[in-house]
């Protein structure tokens, strides 16, 4: 006759099992569920991104584009118009051609073409 103890398994046997078990879980998952390659991320740019060119298009035409002073980007209404096309609506602290720092209003219109790469379709200073 056996002891009790006989059929018992011994620690290091349980965490053996363990282990075991735990691997062919891992391996069930992958077969089961294999991971595909992500998708590259499309390449579209990022509000700030945006911002930054739309300012850029802007201290372009003024007459003084070192003294351009703008409002932070979150602050600034920009708008992803779909395929490409931002509208973007704000205001420029500028000097002017006597020195005087004026506020102007401008709304424009930018087409995002990819890899860095923009083109200002319209831009208009907004007289107040």
């Amino acid at each position: 006759m056996q002891s009790p103890q006989g059929n018992r398994l011994t620690h290091n046997q349980r965490a053996g099992y363990a282990i075991l078990a735990l691997l062919a879980l891992i391996v069930v998952g992958v077969l089961v569920n294999p991971q595909q390659p992500s998708a590259p991320t499309p390449d579209t740019p990022s509000r700030t991104e945006t911002c930054v060119m739309g300012q850029d298009f802007v201290s372009q035409r003024l007459k003084s584009p070192g003294s351009a002073q703008y409002p932070l980007c979150k602050d600034t209404d920009i708008t992803d118009l779909g395929d490409g096309n931002w509208r973007m609506a704000g205001y420029v602290d500028s000097q002017n051609g006597f020195g005087a720092l004026l506020r102007t209003p401008f709304v424009l219109q930018m087409h995002y073409q990819g890899q860095q790469h923009w083109r200002l379709t319209d831009l208009q200073f907004v007289a107040q």
